[in-house]
């Protein structure tokens, strides 16, 4: 199996998984029933495969707006919304999902370069650690705390 499928598979995967976090946190959600948690992790796997699929066979802006889509799609159906209040939450909650990606890489260079890695995985979970102390810090800040008044 080809090293970078696997590497685009674990980010995108990381990237529903905060994606879907940011979400949460946006709609001030307190918690979800074990049967929405049980079918969210799933999901998430079958949304990897397709966007890897997507990507293999087309080009990675065609498969990023498949995803949107889906993912907007799954956000309807997991909190009976309409569809275009999940598109805009998702909408925003992948451009912030994206710009903690872009900041954990460059942040993850500078690691990268001070401890010389040679192992593009071991740096795909140093950006995957960054992204995720971001996005919880970002949520940790007053005015977004208990979410955004829509």
């Amino acid at each position: 199996m080809n090293i970078e499928i696997i590497n685009s598979a674990t980010k995108i995967f990381f990237i529903i998984l905060f994606a879907i976090f940011i979400v949460i946190k946006l709609l001030n959600k307190k918690r979800y029933e074990i049967t929405e948690i049980i079918i969210i992790i799933p999901t998430v796997l079958i949304l990897t495969i397709i966007y890897v699929l997507a990507k293999y066979y087309t080009n990675e802006v065609l498969a990023l707006f498949i995803l949107y889509i889906l993912l907007s799609s799954f956000i309807k159906i997991l909190n009976k919304n309409e569809i275009r209040f999940s598109m805009l939450i998702m909408l925003i909650s992948m451009a912030i999902c994206l710009m903690c990606w872009g900041i954990s890489v460059i942040l993850s260079f500078i690691i990268y370069k001070a401890l010389n890695i040679k192992n593009n995985f071991v740096n795909l979970i140093i950006i995957v650690i960054i992204q995720g102390f971001l996005i919880f810090n970002i949520f940790r800040i007053k005015r977004f705390k208990k979410g955004l008044l829509f």
